[in-house]
């Protein structure tokens, strides 16, 4: 009986070390290049979420994330720091403080049939993004709205007559208040 070929596993690259394809163990190959490390660190450096970056190399936020396990430099370039989320959440609050448009679409029935119908989206400005915004780039304008500042002495001049006067007051208030309530409900038990 003739002995079976085993096939041998290659952990060289096909057409070159910058091919789209990278043999591995197993499985079918894998898309990446290292032209995505700079691509992966300019989206990163612009606040690109992972779901963002895969989209861009049409992949799986998974098959991203083993790309970051198995080569460490397209690891570092996804992980530029916090300035580009910040500046994308900067950007995003601004938007949502003076409203925006974006393309979308709508599925009618036209004709008897199906139809996606292009449209474009507004969404209004938001009045508490638009304080918020002011409130962070323009702290001497807008920084204390909703804040009321008391400066005082820490004395308060009230005199004892003036506090019974005005225990009297309210309660004679109360009294007159209720004794119109009751001719009110005997009338209209008369009426």
């Amino acid at each position: 009986m003739a002995a079976r070929k085993t096939k041998q596993k290659s952990t060289h690259t096909v057409d070159g070390p910058n091919s789209y394809y990278v043999r591995g163990n197993a499985g079918r190959p894998t898309l990446y290049n290292v032209r995505f490390i700079k691509i992966a660190e300019g989206m990163a450096q612009m606040g690109a979420t992972s779901v963002e970056i895969a989209y861009r190399f049409g992949v799986t936020v998974k098959t991203l994330w083993e790309w970051s396990n198995s080569h460490e430099e397209f690891a570092k370039a996804l992980n530029p720091g916090l300035e580009g989320s910040v500046r994308r959440a900067r950007r995003g609050l601004l938007e949502r403080a003076i409203g925006y448009t974006y393309p979308s679409e709508v599925i009618k029935v036209i004709d008897k049939r199906v139809v996606r119908v292009p449209i474009m989206e507004h969404v209004p400005p938001d009045v508490n993004a638009a304080l918020t915004w002011l409130q962070k780039h323009c702290p001497e304008e807008w920084g204390q709205i909703g804040k009321t500042q008391v400066e005082h002495s820490g004395t308060v001049a009230v005199s004892m007559a003036d506090l019974i006067c005005e225990v009297h007051r309210q309660r004679d208030l109360e009294r007159a208040s209720k004794a119109i309530l009751i001719e009110g409900t005997k009338e209209e038990e008369h009426g």
